[in-house]
């Protein structure tokens, strides 16, 4: 049960911080979903 929200939270604070991170290096937030 610890693992799977620990699972979650790891993939849910991903999906929040990769945009903000992907702007940083000058990369379109559509490309996200060209890597997802």
């Amino acid at each position: 049960g610890i693992t799977s929200a620990l699972g979650d939270f790891c993939y849910e604070s991903t999906t929040v911080t990769l945009p903000g991170f992907l702007a940083v290096l000058g990369i379109p937030a559509a490309a996200l979903g060209l890597i997802a």
